[in-house]
């Protein structure tokens, strides 16, 4: 075994060691939260409510959904001819755009702005969809599900392992080192950033869907360099896609990192390298705001960072987390022992704000994350998620943009 794998499987594993190191391990609270709160009556938005006894239908596919292995992609060589819808269906589940309109039934509103939602491990259709009515109730945003469709927990866990350690592993086959939900986010956020008409691009991310967004930035971050490059060699004729596609063929770029620069740059026959007032990498990342909840990714790094005239670092772009303390999948990036220390592998950049004590477990976006959120912008009290370490005083941009809200 290379000893390159071998330092990832090692750093895999001590990351590990590190998020259970609380009593008792391997708590299904952690993921669950409190077991009082397990029992009914729940809001109708929380994943909890998804498991009504009487709605078999529903709650046998998330069961089925869960356990049987499926492909991440649409089946191929005909196999759509041969076989019945229902069997397609059940082994063969691509992720798809969802699109969750606001409150007031509109996907037209707040036209300057696109928002982004990517799920993560163990998610269905059913609780995609909910995750995607919450937060468009909360924020009164027209939503786009990038569904990362569940191919049952084992490959869920699977692909995660793939996205977080081993994604710049060269050894490893290219096709390998990203799952599908990251070729549509990125082609998705980059068409979105490249819109005159929109001001800003709004990406929520959970749980794998961190490590989705993570990998995106990171490619979003090489094509900017990549065309920076290319704009300061002082290229102001147009050329064609193919010369342009030619030329990359000499780099060393992943799948993920061709698609970005493609989308970046355009596939028609010409590509203007020299016009880089619209293109560059302020006005870009300046659209550009990323919320993660129970962020589980290695690396999640600003793309630019600057000074501003009074010397006060600027940072691009802008970056929240938040996370519940007892949450495992946080423990094993955001809330890591090992985030942010010298020579560790997990850098992830962005105010943390954390929920603590006996109410920061549970890992269920709307149950845990988002309804608490909202319960406190409704009804006030005590704010469940307090910035911590360096942030300390910081107030979340998230909740200026509830109901309605607008952030210049």
């Amino acid at each position: 075994m290379e000893e390159n794998t071998v330092a990832k499987w090692y750093h895999l594993l001590s990351i590990g060691w590190e998020a259970f190191r609380f009593f008792p391990p391997f708590d299904p609270q952690s993921l669950l939260g409190p077991y009082y709160s397990w029992m009914p009556p729940h809001d109708s938005r929380s994943e909890f409510a998804l498991l009504k006894p009487w709605n078999f239908k529903q709650v046998s596919n998330l069961l089925l959904d869960l356990t049987l292995p499926a492909h991440s992609h649409t089946p191929r060589n005909g196999i759509d001819y041969i076989l019945p819808e229902f069997i397609t269906d059940r082994f063969w589940r691509p992720s798809r755009y969802l699109v969750q309109p606001d409150p007031f039934g509109q996907v037209t509103s707040f036209q300057d702005e696109r928002w982004f939602f990517i799920n993560g491990i163990a998610t269905n259709e059913d609780v995609a969809r909910l995750n995607g009515q919450l937060i468009a109730d909360m924020f009164y945003r027209p939503v786009t599900l990038i569904q990362n469709a569940t191919n049952s927990i084992v490959r869920d866990l699977l692909q995660c392992i793939m996205g977080k350690s081993f994604k710049m592993d060269p050894h490893l086959q290219l096709q390998q080192t990203m799952t599908e939900p990251a070729y549509k986010a990125t082609k998705a956020i980059i068409q979105a950033l490249k819109d005159p008409m929109v001001k800003k691009v709004v990406v929520l991310a959970h749980s794998q869907g961190t490590i989705i967004v993570s990998n995106v930035l990171r490619a979003l971050g090489k094509a900017l360099k990549l065309f920076h490059e290319h704009c300061e060699e002082g290229v102001q004729a147009s050329r064609s896609a193919t010369e342009v596609h030619k030329e990359l063929e000499d780099l060393e770029l992943n799948p993920i990192e061709q698609v970005a620069y493609y989308t970046l740059v355009g596939e028609g026959d010409e590509i203007a390298v020299g016009e880089a007032a619209f293109m560059s990498e302020l006005h870009l990342l300046e659209k550009l705001e990323v919320y993660t909840f129970a962020n589980c990714a290695d690396k999640m790094r600003y793309l630019i960072h600057n000074k501003s005239g009074v010397g006060v670092e600027g940072t691009l772009p802008y970056v929240e987390n938040f996370a519940n303390e007892y949450d495992l999948v946080a423990r094993l990036g955001i809330l890591s022992a090992q985030n942010k220390a010298e020579k560790s592998l997990i850098h992830i950049d962005g105010p943390c704000f954390v929920r603590k004590g006996k109410a920061g477990g549970g890992h269920l976006l709307n149950e845990h994350y988002l309804l608490p959120i909202q319960k406190y912008l409704t009804q006030g009290g005590d704010n469940p998620y307090q910035p911590s370490g360096e942030f300390w005083g910081v107030s979340s941009r998230l909740y200026q943009y509830y109901e309605g809200g607008r952030v210049d």
